[in-house]
C-alpha cells in the first residue's frame, strides 16, 4: 500500500506520512528537508569575517535535529555544561559542517 500523507508543511519543509505494513502494524514517518538551511548557512559562511572578536553567529540547526539532540541529552541526564560541550562537539564534527555559519572551531 502506498503511504498516506498525514500532513505537509511547505514553510517548514516537513512531510508526515502513514505507512500500512500489511501485517497489522503501521509506521509514521516524518521527513524534513534541511537543504535550504544548509544552502543558507553556506552563503553566510562565505561572507562572514574570519576573526572571532565580539559576538558571532556560528550555526543554524534545523529544529527537528536540535529537538532530537535535546531529547538525547535529556535521556542521558546531561547537565547544562555537558549539553553545551555536546553541542560544541556536534558543531565541530566535520559531518555537521553544513550547519555552521562561520569557519573555525567553536
Amino acid at each position: 500500500m502506498r503511504p498516506i500523507t498525514l500532513s505537509a508543511d511547505p514553510a517548514l519543509q516537513k512531510v508526515v506520512k502513514f505507512h500500512d505494513l500489511n501485517d497489522g502494524r503501521f509506521a509514521v514517518d516524518t521527513v524534513f528537508d534541511a537543504q535550504g538551511i544548509a544552502d543558507y548557512n553556506a552563503d553566510l559562511r562565505s561572507v562572514n569575517k574570519t576573526d572571532w572578536q565580539g559576538w558571532n553567529f556560528v550555526a543554524s540547526i534545523p529544529m527537528p535535529i536540535y529537538q532530537a539532540l535535546r531529547t538525547t541529552w535529556r535521556v542521558l541526564g546531561l547537565s547544562k555544561q555537558e549539553q553545551q560541550a555536546a553541542l560544541k562537539r556536534f558543531l565541530n564534527d566535520p559531518d555537521n559542517a553544513k550547519f555552521r555559519t562561520k569557519y573555525g572551531r567553536v
